[in-house]
């Protein structure tokens, strides 16, 4: 089955990643929230003068990172040209340099712990991670080879005004932190109109190039019967000289933790997609794995690789390995469980009989239970009208819920507001006739027993447990390994504007 390239975008829409194909195929990298990924090409990066060698966090098992690893952190992520983070003000900065920092220690620590470098998948995840460092060369080639002129800046400016000027938080916290760091990091207006120019080039060029790619280089992956039914040596999955049988895919979902159901286990693996291993295999072709440069492309890429396979495994740890205490489950049913019981009464009935061969039977008995309760407001014995009328019989106490969002029968008000002790004021057709109504119990409506609520409780708490865990991944890691900033010498990175 190949795969077109309408097929891969409603692949990536499908799997919510319509943003990571825009950043990584199509170049447009303007999707900013407020000012957490603004770019910066400022070559005059300048650490504050403090004690390199300081502990700025600790975590679980004496891990730790020093001022000096947060410092390399912030310079790459605000200076390099495509791939970059800007930041308001300067605490941010080193908090999420740290928090990065800790994360990818963590994870290759993982990495080394499972040992997995010494299994057979991971030659089969070198290949696509090949794909994926030439991917990035071949993109960082084409972003930083085209230079725009000064006319096109000016005119570029001139047209788009607002985008000319790089955006700054107008309100809130953020923004007095950001006016107390007016120059904190940010690009100056040529580097910014240069970021912005080259994300409008590389949009038209590597939408040009992806075209090409898929053209030639288009993803062979069995159907999903096949896929199933498989024997070892069935190649599954194919692109360009990349060809993985099914033992191949058993090994790779080792690495991965589990099981793959079909190529997009694959290509989702170390945060890859389709469009990278297609682009990769371009770049291949057209020489970027000769040259220099991509011995370095390709260590970095197999450490980001190692830490997205990573991170996606810790997440299904945390959420495997997730159980509420009993005061969790006791808390969530007093303050949050809002599960009711029906009304619950408790009646035992005269039942005046209907014939259903006779179509006035009905009337007539419905006739009779209105004379009934009628006598029995009156003053008249329950037990003294079954002996008044033999034509009619008793039906011993049965349970019945009231649901008032339905209407008739018991649900109506007539019958579920009665007392106990009290005779309904209306029948209700039941037990082969219309119904007198004598009520024994009237239980109002109330909040479910725990006993009986309880699994779904835990189903509330484990469907919020994943939600939390899964959107903020980095955070929940961290959490369990007990991640803490060290206050006071973040104070001293950041008591200076740097």
């Amino acid at each position: 089955m190949m795969l077109t390239k309408a097929q891969i975008s409603k692949r990536i829409t499908a799997a919510g990643c319509v943003t990571a194909l825009l950043a990584i195929v199509i170049g447009i990298l303007l999707t900013l929230p407020a000012l957490a990924a603004l770019p910066s090409t400022d070559a005059s990066w300048k650490a504050p003068d403090v004690d390199a060698k300081q502990t700025l966090a600790i975590y679980s098992g004496g891990g730790k990172v020093t001022v000096e690893q947060a410092i390399a952190w912030a310079k790459e992520w605000t200076g390099t040209a495509r791939r970059v983070y800007m930041f308001p003000y300067p605490e941010q900065m080193y908090e999420k340099a740290a928090r990065s920092v800790a994360i990818e220690r963590i994870a290759l620590a993982k990495f080394e712990e499972l040992k997995l470098a010494e299994k057979p998948g991971w030659k089969i995840a070198e290949k696509l991670i090949e794909s994926k460092a030439l991917m990035s060369l071949f993109y960082d080639d084409k972003w930083t080879g085209y230079n725009p002129t000064q006319q096109e800046k000016d005119e570029f400016a001139k047209e788009n005004p607002q985008m000319a000027l790089m955006p700054r938080p107008t309100g809130g916290p953020e923004a007095s932190l950001a006016d107390a760091y007016p120059d904190y990091q940010r690009p100056n207006k040529p580097d910014w109109l240069i970021w912005q120019l080259r994300g409008q080039h590389s949009a038209k060029i590597m939408g040009e190039f992806f075209e090409e790619a898929a053209r030639k280089y288009p993803i062979d992956c069995v159907e999903h019967d096949k896929w199933e039914a498989a024997n070892d040596d069935d190649v599954l999955f194919k692109v360009a000289k990349i060809s993985l049988t099914a033992k191949d895919i058993k090994d790779l979902s080792e690495i991965a933790g589990h099981k793959f159901e079909s190529c997009w286990n694959i290509l989702q693996l170390g945060d890859h997609g389709e469009p990278l291993i297609m682009l990769g295999e371009l770049a291949r072709e057209k020489g970027y794995a000769n040259r220099d440069e991509f011995p370095e492309a390709l260590k970095a890429a197999k450490k980001e690789w190692i830490v997205a396979t990573m991170k996606a495994r810790m997440v299904e740890d945390l959420l495997t390995e997730f159980v509420p205490s009993e005061q969790a489950i006791q808390d969530y049913y007093d303050n949050e469980w809002k599960g009711m019981q029906d009304q619950i009464m408790k009646c035992d009935f005269i039942v005046c009989p209907v014939d259903y061969s006779d179509p006035s039977s009905s009337a007539s008995a419905k006739a009779l239970a209105a004379e009934l309760i009628m006598k029995l407001q009156q003053g008249a014995k329950f037990d003294d009208l079954l002996k008044e009328y033999p034509e009619c019989r008793y039906q011993s106490p049965t349970e019945r819920h009231v649901q008032p969002e339905y209407s008739g029968g018991f649900n109506s008000p007539a019958i579920a507001g009665t007392a106990v002790g009290d005779v309904a004021l209306d029948s209700v057709e039941d037990y082969g006739g219309h119904c007198v109504i004598r009520v024994l119990e009237n239980k109002p409506p109330a909040k479910t027993p725990l006993e009986y609520c309880r699994g779904a409780c835990i189903g509330e708490l484990e469907f919020r447990h994943k939600n939390q865990t899964t959107g903020d991944v980095d955070g929940s890691i961290l959490n369990k390994y007990n991640f803490a900033i060290q206050k006071s010498v973040m104070s001293q990175l950041t008591k200076e504007k740097s």
